[in-house]
């Protein structure tokens, strides 16, 4: 049987994206390309308790998709729906162990790139939840 895939991901405690990851114990986790660079600014640089991340993508003519309620670009690599498993506490930050429970390619994304391309500095890896 094949082994269970896990991934840990740091949150900072006073953002939209750890309310709503501690509420849900889920995430997207998207690994987006050196294309979606200009895309950091909104995605990490500004909080949805401040602006509507959302429309604010739509605005710049990004497609956002959905997978059970939760949304993604459309234009990702590849995304992958992670469950939570525990937290620890790490000062400003938590720490989540994450199980893969499914992945998927994006629009922009193939198989083979995102099997076998593993270079850290060839894309950006980023979550987005800024469902309300």
């Amino acid at each position: 049987p094949e082994s269970k895939k896990y991934y840990s991901v740091a949150l900072f405690k006073d953002t939209r994206t750890h309310e709503n990851v501690r509420r849900d114990n889920r995430l997207l986790l998207q690994l987006l390309n050196t294309g979606h660079a200009e895309l950091v600014e909104i995605l990490g640089r500004q909080s949805a308790k401040d602006i509507d991340k959302i429309s604010k993508l739509e605005e710049i003519g990004e497609e956002i998709a959905w997978k059970d309620g939760f949304p993604y670009l459309s234009s990702s690599t590849a995304v992958c729906d992670l469950h939570n498993c525990g937290w620890i506490d790490a000062g400003d930050h938590e720490l989540g162990l994450f199980e893969v429970r499914d992945w998927f390619v994006g629009s922009e994304g193939s198989v083979s790139c995102f099997i076998i391309d593993s270079n850290p500095f060839r894309c950006i890896v980023l979550p987005i939840l800024v469902r309300n």
